[in-house]
């Protein structure tokens, strides 16, 4: 008999998928998106929910209770933002050890509180438990849009577009495992520890009907890029030397010892967004984002095939061995 870590994450959620599958019309997506998307009326809502265990996704050594509790909201808001919506009411449940004390757990919620006002959200229940081993947090975050982004939009000849720049919370955690030198560095350890959702510019993507398909960068660029081609049944160019960098991170990877190309393409936790839109629309795009005063960098083009075609370095095709992070 198998196990999970043979099986694979994207194979278990296809089996989940299979065994779930509806038939109920209000149903517009169900599993295989960053949210399912339910009709309502005249609005559509989204429903998304994220787990965060200690020892797994965070170590006490790196947050403190009040990031935490930002970053537990935020990795929610980022699904919601993938899918162009608004995000609106939350729920959640955590299981706590005994030892736990209380000062730890009212800074939390001071963190989630502040983040939740921050972009509008209202938190409306939950639960509470025992846990034997560490953290264990959950949320269920539901969402509202008028018009939704998918993962299976993409199309022959569109461009492939990212907000913000790849890489600098991936430094940020390898700074904080292995780097003394933590002021320093202090950019990537705050964009791992305090995470930006882009659902300003979801939302606008939606809105301004602008993007074909969209997903959030929380896995690694490549394995989320390879989510899209896969709902999307395209394959995909990437322009290596076009990939956005802070200043500063090359030369921190460097000081560090990591091939900054490769953390840039396969570390996670980003949450940026990742969209494909026709070339017609890229000087409107481009307006668009400026009004918004946020950075968006064409990265390659959609192809035919399945594949993943990375070049740079004058024509030279990249190879990677981890394309990001799976949860088995």
């Amino acid at each position: 008999m198998s196990s999970l870590s043979q099986i694979g994450e994207t194979k278990i959620i296809e089996e989940i998928a299979k065994t779930f599958k509806t038939r109920d019309p209000s149903v517009v997506c169900g599993i295989g998106d960053d949210a399912a998307v339910i009709r309502s009326d005249k609005k559509k809502l989204l429903l998304t929910t994220d787990a965060l265990l200690e020892g797994v996704h965070f170590d006490w050594r790196f947050t403190t209770p009040k990031l935490l509790g930002r970053k537990t909201l935020s990795v929610n808001l980022s699904d919601i933002a993938a899918m162009g919506g608004r995000p609106r009411w939350a729920v959640i449940s955590l299981a706590l050890p005994g030892r736990t004390q209380a000062k730890v757990l009212r800074e939390f919620y001071a963190g989630l509180k502040f983040q939740a006002k921050a972009f509008g959200v209202e938190v409306v229940g939950g639960d509470t438990d025992h846990s034997q081993s560490g953290w264990k947090i959950t949320v269920a975050l539901l969402g509202e849009a008028d018009r939704v982004v998918f993962r299976h939009g993409a199309r022959l000849g569109d461009l492939i577009w990212v907000t913000g720049s790849l890489g600098n919370s991936a430094l940020g955690f390898k700074i904080l495992k292995e780097s003394g030198e933590k002021r320093k560095y202090k950019k990537f350890i705050e964009a791992h520890v305090n995470p930006v959702p882009r659902v300003k510019e979801g939302r606008t993507l939606a809105e301004k009907d602008l993007a074909t398909s969209l997903i959030d960068v929380s896995d690694g660029l490549l394995l989320d890029l390879k989510r899209l081609m896969d709902a999307s049944r395209v394959g995909a160019r990437i322009d290596a030397d076009a990939v956005p960098w802070v200043p500063g991170f090359f030369e921190a990877c460097l000081s560090l010892k990591v091939d900054p190309l490769e953390l840039s393409l396969c570390g996670g936790e980003d949450y940026e967004l990742l969209f494909t839109a026709p070339p017609r629309r890229t000087r409107e795009l481009q307006k668009t984002f400026s009004r918004l005063k946020t950075r968006v960098t064409c990265l390659g083009e959609i192809s035919a095939g399945r594949r993943i075609e990375i070049s740079g370095g004058g024509k030279k095709v990249l190879k990677f061995k981890r394309k990001g992070y799976l949860h088995f």
